[in-house]
């Protein structure tokens, strides 16, 4: 049985990062928040070092939804959270119920930045530690990197698609079963792609490339291959797995989706996955571009769905949340965001960006129903 959603509170202004057993790392205009999960209470808070124009400009929700500022991703490993501000990625420690050793520890290229970090823990072939991929806009597919933190904090390139071969890269997602990295780049033609990493990167193969189906930002190893969902504007979307047959990889659906899946996160026994409401092929004229309202042909209805199951139970939409007036690209797509990590408590934490009524808000929810076996 696929769970339902029992609402349990809200925090309007605080987005949520990443997820630590019993606390929660929040964030809002210029501040780190660390959060009781089972209560939802503030237990510390520390200012983030961002540039005096860039906090004063934060506190305005349109003005940081225009400027695409505060954080952007996050992840907690060894009580540390490491943090993507834009081009820049800063780190805080935590010492029980406090916050502390606040620093940014790198600046990346200009116009670069991480969609997600991903932690990996020491298996078979690859040093542990925080990964994340060039995320930029690159039509002319200029080289993009793979980036490694070790737990000292030092940064370090491990991996660069030559020129020529991507886009950008989505995300990095260890599979410990098949010893592997699965890499997902995007965005179109022959950069859309799910590749598959060995050795610290020293066998870096396409596993599938070149189609819209492929073209994906979120993945969960399950038995036997990956689960993921498609991430294209262009054309319709939906959950679908990626697995081993007797002639090689073949993917295939699972469950249609209302539109683009950029966002996802593990609660218990259950794959979650969101839907993103995004604008058409811009018009010619930059001003056009930036004013236009008209969804993508790869949204089926102008809303973002929170989607919940298995593999082998299927999936069902539990959560539907409207796009707000604003057009897309100056005001940021509709979307559902979640933390990185895993509570103690099974319950889904989902931040909303531009969908009406509860913009920069984050939802709580429990999930009930029965675990699948």
């Amino acid at each position: 049985m696929i769970p339902t959603l029992t609402f349990v509170g809200s925090l309007a202004g605080l987005r949520p990062v990443a997820l630590d057993g019993a606390v929660g790392y929040f964030t809002s205009a210029d501040d780190l928040v660390l959060v009781r999960l089972s209560d939802l209470a503030v237990l510390d808070s520390v200012r983030l070092p961002l540039p005096i124009p860039a906090r004063s400009l934060a506190r305005s929700s349109l003005c940081l939804r225009v400027l695409r500022l505060g954080v952007r991703c996050g992840v907690c490993w060894r009580n540390t959270v490491v943090l993507a501000v834009g081009g820049t990625l800063i780190s805080a420690r935590r010492v029980g119920d406090r916050l502390s050793d606040m620093r940014v520890e790198a600046n990346l290229a200009k116009g670069r930045s991480a969609l997600g970090l991903t932690v990996v823990d020491a298996f078979a072939g690859f040093d542990e530690g925080i990964y994340f991929g060039d995320y930029f806009p690159n039509p002319s597919r200029r080289p993009a990197a793979v980036m490694h933190r070790s737990a000292s904090g030092r940064w370090r390139q491990v991996f660069e698609f030559p020129a020529g071969e991507v886009n950008h890269i989505h995300s990095v997602v260890p599979d410990r079963t098949l010893g592997c990295l699965w890499v997902l780049t995007g965005d179109y033609g022959h950069s859309a792609g799910i590749w598959m990493a060995r050795d610290n990167f020293s066998a870096v193969e396409p596993v599938f490339r070149g189609c819209q189906s492929v073209r994906a930002c979120v993945a969960f190893p399950v038995r036997n291959g990956l689960l993921y969902a498609s991430d294209s504007h262009l054309r319709p979307n939906s959950i679908r797995v990626l697995s081993m047959n007797g002639e090689g990889w073949a993917h295939r659906e699972l469950h249609p989706v209302n539109g683009p899946v950029i966002y996802g996160v593990r609660v218990g026994p259950w794959h979650v996955f969101s839907t993103a409401t995004e604008p058409n092929q811009p018009p010619r004229s930059r001003v056009a571009a930036l004013l236009d309202r008209k969804p993508g042909p790869g949204i089926l209805r102008n809303e973002s769905h929170v989607v919940i199951g298995t593999v082998e139970h299927g999936f069902r939409t539990v959560l539907t949340r409207v796009k707000d007036e604003l057009p897309y690209r100056l005001f940021q797509f509709g979307n559902i965001v979640f933390p990185s990590g895993v509570s103690d408590c099974d319950r889904l934490f989902l931040y909303s960006v531009a969908n009406q009524g509860v913009s920069m808000t984050t939802e709580v929810f429990e999930l009930r129903g029965e675990c699948p076996q």
